[in-house]
This record gives C-alpha cells, structure tokens and sequence, in this order.
C-alpha cells in the first residue's frame, strides 16, 4: 500500500484486509505486518514507530517486524537502567522514577554501581526499550565506554541514554553526543528536569500511557 508524501499514518480502512499486509511508506520506508493479527491500533502503533525509527535514521531506510501479538506487547516494555557509583544517588533516583512513572506504563527499575554490573546482568538484553541513566564517572569502565559499548551492539536502538555527570565540559558534552547519548545533564541537577527529559524519551519511543 503506498502512502503520500504528506501522510504520516496508514489508512484504517487498508488495514482490514486480513493476513500478510505489507505497508509502504514516504520517504522509502517500509513495515512488514506478519499474518495472524486482527488488532488494528497495534498496527496503527507499530506503522507509527517504524515511520519514526526511519525518519530519526535518514532517507532510503527499511524498518521490518513480525506484529504477532506477543512481540507487539513485549516491545512496549519500558526498563530504565540507573548506573551510578553512589549509592545514595542510586537509591533515590529508584525511588523517585518509581513513583513518578511506575503506574503510567509496564516499567522496570534497576539501579547499577558500574557498568561491568550493567552488562553482567542478562536483564539488559531483554527484548524491551532501555532508558539509562548514566554517570560519566565510574569505577572500571565508565560513561563513555559503556556508551560507546552499547551504540556498538545490533540492538543499540534499545537504548536511550541519559549522562548525567559531573562532567560539564564542553568537550565532554560534545564527546558523548557524538558516541550516541540522547541528552546530557550535570550534576548538581534538579529532580523536576531529569523526570522532563525521561518523559520526553519515553514519549519519543511512544510506550508512554
């Protein structure tokens, strides 16, 4: 089904055609809908992320997914990950992002003392959307290097980080914008900012409810 230059969504009424639909969309991208789903607003939500996932990535883009309905639901599970060597600013963070976004979405909260604990726990491979929140400074491998470690991998789309370090540099900003961290903040911060800019990365992977 090829849509306009000028259309951001798929037609409801293309969609109900039943099994092995294929929608095509501006800018060269394309979504792949697998047979054995009737449930038309998942598909309305995936076309969406896969139209935003192109878009983010540039022109001439494939995006492609099996909408079955165990994958759909998996996919909109939302962990955010708080890597920090202090454990004061672990534990208050947990309890604060616990409070604030726990009942609005299928959330998980882990709190890390480094980033060897992070990659050592199989919970970040799990099929989900991550959120970090990442000091600059660690003990053994630190911000940077887990950042860069994780644009590395096939999966690094999973993640969205956030540096939140002492760092304040400019050097250091820009360095960790260039390695693929989504937003930077320095300490000392203010709780209502960090909870603006995880709000905007939660809408921006649009598993926020």
């Amino acid at each position: 089904m090829a849509a306009g230059a000028d259309r951001d969504r798929v037609q409801p009424d293309r969609l109900c055609r039943g099994e092995g639909l294929a929608c095509h969309f501006f800018r060269g991208n394309h979504r792949d809908f697998g047979s054995g789903s009737s449930r038309l607003q998942e598909w309305l939500e995936d076309a969406d992320r896969a139209l935003y996932r192109a878009k983010e990535r540039g022109r001439n883009r494939i995006e492609t997914v099996s909408a079955n309905i165990e994958s759909s639901q998996e996919a909109r599970k939302l962990r955010v990950a708080i890597i920090d060597d202090d454990a004061i600013v672990r534990a208050l963070l947990t309890e604060i992002l616990k409070d604030s976004f726990c009942s609005k979405t299928d959330i998980e909260i882990r709190a890390f003392r480094d980033g060897e604990a992070f990659f050592a726990d199989s919970w970040h491979l799990e099929r989900a959307h991550f959120i970090l929140v990442l000091d600059g400074v660690l003990p053994g491998m630190d911000g940077l290097e887990v950042l860069e470690r994780l644009r590395s991998t096939s999966e690094s789309d999973q993640y969205s980080v956030i540096m939140l370090t002492g760092r304040s540099s400019e050097e250091d900003i820009v360095r960790a914008l260039q390695l693929g961290a989504d937003d930077y903040l320095t300490k000392p911060f203010h709780i209502e900012e960090l909870q603006a800019r995880i709000v905007r990365l939660i809408q921006r992977i649009q598993v926020y409810k």
